[in-house]
């Protein structure tokens, strides 16, 4: 919804026209470090 707000009240775009992901994330040896640094977070 907060996408739709933007874009109708400021103009906003998402995605530069390329696609947005929504599906599931996997925690991979090569992203583990960050995925793993996100939920340290709270963030992930």
């Amino acid at each position: 919804m907060n996408f739709l707000y933007l874009h109708k009240i400021n103009g906003n775009e998402v995605g530069g026209g390329e696609p947005i992901y929504s599906g599931p994330g996997y925690v991979t040896i090569d992203n583990v470090a960050s995925v793993a640094e996100f939920a340290k977070n709270g963030t992930r």
